[in-house]
């Protein structure tokens, strides 16, 4: 089995003597078939991340480690790593290299190079079908075939399931590496995202009194539902950590009281604030592709902005 190394310095990979040795960036590596047994290594560890260049996974299982991520075995379907999304504009983002196991755990896909998307243009990488509007999530994935083809493509945010290959016969595999919002133009709604591997958290690249904001003087004696659909994506596990900002009235003491919606009657969080003064909190609130994410509110005088919110991947 070969691999291609992709580090920014130099590594040391290991497995059984005499072949440890450090490798340097794009030095390509030969495992011996001694050293794999029942389709894995035996025994061993490889620091770094590595894209693997025999095609035919089926007769491979491997372990890749550093000290963000793991492969046990190909079919370990969590495993993700890089793929960051920075470098906003109006239309377009910038994915940075990454590798993952496919959703079915078949096959290993690698971003070898920092790759720039367009929402909209002649050269969108929109899947057919798939139309720009304004307010609108969408999805990034990529994909790939048994062979070196691996592409980037747009799709709505909707159930992995019903994600359909943008060229059938030629894209069969798959994996979900990011979320798009598009805000009430139609432009791109920038945000930073922190981790490079299985939990991603968004944090919204925009003003928190005012675009952020969700919520501004509420007051209500019984509990009122606020949506928080405008920038908690709804996805396919139910529940997902958001994090709110909260502040009182400007100069006035202010107690509420706020819970997750569903959450049982004596579950709430409560918390009060002099002078507007603001504080972050992170709830876990069920956001799925039924249930919006919603919280409920009640008592004193507040102002709730999202600040951003957290994915499993």
């Amino acid at each position: 089995m070969r691999l291609k190394y992709n580090g920014q310095s130099e590594a040391f990979i290991g497995w059984l003597p005499p072949y440890g040795k450090k490798v340097n960036p794009g030095d390509i590596i030969e495992i011996p078939d001694e050293n794999i047994e029942n389709k894995q290594l035996k025994d061993g560890i490889i620091r770094g991340i590595f894209t693997v260049l025999d095609y035919d996974m089926d007769n491979y299982q491997y372990l890749i480690q550093d000290e963000a991520f793991r492969i046990f075995n190909k079919k370990h379907k969590d495993t993700i790593t890089g793929f960051w999304i920075s470098d906003f504009d109006a239309t377009s983002c910038k994915v940075y290299t990454g590798t993952c196991v496919d959703d079915t755990g078949t096959l290993m896909l690698s971003l070898e190079r920092d790759t720039t998307i367009f929402i909209d243009g002649e050269s969108h990488n929109r899947a057919p079908g798939v139309d720009l509007s304004p307010n609108q999530w969408y999805a990034i994935y990529i994909w790939g075939d048994e062979y070196p083809t691996r592409k980037l493509y747009i799709h709505y945010l909707v159930p992995n399931e019903q994600i359909v290959s943008p060229e059938p016969g030629l894209l069969k595999y798959k994996r979900f590496i990011g979320i798009l919002r598009t805000d009430y133009t139609g432009k791109l709604f920038p945000y930073w995202m922190v981790g490079r591997t299985n939990n991603r958290k968004y944090y919204w690249m925009a003003d928190r009194y005012t675009v952020l904001r969700v919520a501004s003087n509420l007051h209500t004696s019984n509990w009122r539902e606020i949506s928080l659909d405008r920038f908690v994506p709804p996805l396919g596990h139910p529940d997902i950590p958001v994090e709110l900002e909260i502040a009182g009235k400007y100069n006035s003491n202010s107690t509420f009281y706020i819970r997750p919606k569903g959450y049982p009657s004596g579950y709430y969080y409560n918390r009060s604030r002099y002078g507007g003064t603001p504080a972050t909190t992170v709830f876990v609130i069920r956001s799925t592709f039924t249930e919006p994410p919603t919280i409920e509110v009640r008592r004193g005088r507040m102002f709730i902005s999202v600040v951003g919110f957290e994915v499993e991947y």
